[in-house]
């Protein structure tokens, strides 16, 4: 067995008291401590016994990173209670909330709601992305497309309006009669 699979089981025994209610959260944080100093410390033996190994055999060095779902596991456990509070107020009860999966998929993609046509209390962020706080929409306005009926009704109201225009225009540009007027032959 090695470091990783050991991780993997500290991982899970805490998990388990955790859940149980058996471990409060300072002993919990001490034994993550623990486990992870004990996971850092394995991995960097590891890695130096490899680049050693590489530079005997004159090959390029390993690239050996740490597990990064194991680490996150590690973390959700510290954070065990903030992760599983089922609160739908927590954002306005806590200062610096912190959300599980599903909350945050709720909030960025509206995920996990039922459609009943009725929004409850999260909406995605993209909702609220481009409204201010005074309630204005900052977005950059974007012209939709028209329909076919919207087209052809414009269409038509543009061809009476030409007519109208087109009358308008040739009656003051047909012939006109001139009228004369006679400046010097005022009687009076």
């Amino acid at each position: 067995m090695n470091y990783v699979d050991d991780l993997r089981n500290e991982i899970e025994a805490i998990r388990k008291e955790t859940r149980a209610g058996l471990l409060p959260r300072e002993q919990r944080l001490i034994r993550i401590q623990k486990a992870s100093d004990q996971y850092a410390l394995a991995h960097a033996t590891q890695y130096e016994r490899e680049r050693r190994l590489a530079e005997e055999k004159g090959t390029e060095r390993p690239l050996r990173q740490y597990d990064a779902k194991l680490l996150e596991q590690l973390a959700n456990l510290a954070l065990h209670e903030e992760l599983t509070d089922k609160s739908q107020y927590k954002v306005r009860e806590e200062e610096y909330p912190f959300l599980s999966d599903m909350q945050m998929a709720r909030r960025t993609e509206g995920a996990h709601e039922r459609n009943t046509g009725v929004q409850k209390g999260e909406a995605p962020f993209i909702n609220a992305e481009t409204i201010a706080t005074n309630g204005r929409n900052y977005a950059v306005p974007k012209r939709r497309k028209r329909s076919i009926h919207e087209d052809l009704l414009r269409d038509e109201q543009a061809m009476i309006r030409n007519k109208e225009r087109r009358r308008k225009y040739n009656e003051f540009t047909a012939v006109q009669p001139v009228i004369t007027y006679i400046m010097g032959e005022f009687v009076s």
